[in-house]
Parts: C-alpha cells; sequence; structure tokens
C-alpha cells in the first residue's frame, strides 16, 4: 500500500493524506456544475447531519468527517460511472476500504444501518443543495439523481425521521429555500 500510495500522492504520511484529501474538486468533469471541495461538502453535510439529527453520536460524526478522504487516491469518480460498472464500482471501493484501513479512519460501513442510512440521507441532501442553485441540464440531474438517493435512504429510517426531511426536500424543490 505504501508504494501506491507514494506513487499516486506522493506521500505516505497519514496527517498529510487525510488534509490534503479536503482539497479533492467534487464535480470536475462536468462544466455546468461549480466545483465544491470534499472540505466544503464536508462541512455541510456536518451541519446538515446535525440539524437533523442534533443527538448523532460522535461515531457518525468522524464517519462523516472521513467519509470522501479516500477521493485523495481514488478521485471523485462521477457515480454514473460507478453506476453503470460494477467492475469499476467493486474496483473503487476496494480502493477505498483499503486506503481507509491504511489510514486507520472510521468507516461507514461500520455505522449501525440507521445511522448509515442518516449519513447517506445528509450526504444527498448536501448534494441537492450544491446543485439545486447551480443552472444547467446536468446540474438538474445531478439534483434529480440526489432527490432519488435522499428517498431512497429515508425509506430505511424509522418513520418519525421522515417528516422533517420530506419537508425539507419539498422545500427545496419548491424554491421556497435558498443557501
Amino acid at each position: 500500500m505504501e508504494d501506491k500510495l507514494l506513487d499516486i500522492c506522493g506521500t505516505t504520511d497519514r496527517l498529510a493524506l487525510v488534509l490534503s484529501g479536503g482539497s479533492v474538486r467534487r464535480y470536475h468533469q462536468d462544466g455546468s456544475v461549480h466545483p465544491q471541495s470534499v472540505s466544503d461538502h464536508t462541512w455541510r453535510a456536518l451541519i446538515i447531519l446535525l440539524h437533523f439529527w442534533p443527538e448523532i453520536s460522535r461515531q457518525v460524526l468522524l464517519a462523516m468527517i472521513y467519509h470522501d478522504v479516500a477521493e485523495r487516491y481514488i478521485g471523485d469518480i462521477p457515480a454514473t460511472v460507478k453506476l453503470n460498472s460494477p467492475e469499476i464500482s467493486n474496483t473503487l471501493n476496494d480502493m477505498e476500504v483499503e486506503f481507509t484501513q491504511f489510514l486507520n479512519l472510521p468507516m461507514k460501513r461500520d455505522l449501525s444501518p440507521t445511522d448509515y442510512h442518516r449519513l447517506k440521507c445528509a450526504d444527498y441532501i448536501e448534494l441537492c443543495i450544491t446543485c439545486r442553485v447551480q443552472s444547467g441540464r446536468r446540474a438538474r440531474q445531478i439534483y434529480e439523481r440526489g432527490v432519488d438517493l435522499v428517498s431512497k435512504h429515508l425509506l430505511n429510517l424509522p418513520k418519525e425521521e421522515h417528516g422533517p426531511i420530506s419537508e425539507f426536500m419539498l422545500l427545496l424543490k419548491t424554491d421556497c429555500w435558498r443557501n
């Protein structure tokens, strides 16, 4: 693993790798969506997580903080690539796990199923907020896919948690909410 990290990232230093993971640019492959750093996305996703679940555990917060750090190693691969190629998706997942384990970071897969879906809801709500205010067909497609993913993960949460998130997503859809 160390040789791979030296080749790809130029270092094997844990702190340097984790910190530099925050500088990875999201949406870089599409000119219609303004690029966003992993740090910006993560901070916003943390705020969303705490907004909807103010008593969320430290374990979930740490998993959210580190959830995209592996993009420093594997890059920000468009979701469409992963969806259309299970082989690529599996390889990227294996690489992410290897990187995360090497750095001894918290992993999403170690969360309870409910907490995993909370994390994913916050992650995709942030994606929706970011893309909703962008112009262009591709930004709209990413937003719509994000809405579908929020709905998918919401179904796996306790019913009493559905209302606030559903209400927020409706506000976001109707342009009644601005950040």
